[in-house]
């Protein structure tokens, strides 16, 4: 998946659809397909971030993102999302 190579520098297996995320602004409707990924190889770099961090799905709700991004987080913490 060249393109979390791109943002983070780690070359990543996709795994199976964890989550389907929708979502509409004004008249336009976004589907976001969320997959699992191992990361076999590869060092985590920043890349078109100033910073970067893990943390765990409980941690974040301290972090300010978008609504989908919201509605993924609820998922993964074990709520409807």
């Amino acid at each position: 998946m060249r393109v979390a190579r791109a943002l983070t520098g780690l070359a990543v297996a996709p795994g199976a659809e964890v989550a389907t995320i929708r979502h509409s602004v004004t008249r336009f409707r976004i589907t976001l397909a969320v997959v699992g990924a191992a990361a076999p190889r590869g060092a985590f770099a920043p890349g078109a971030y100033a910073e970067a961090k893990w943390v765990t799905t409980a941690e974040l709700a301290d972090y300010p993102v978008s609504a989908p991004q919201r509605k993924l987080m609820t998922h993964l913490a074990g709520g409807a999302a």
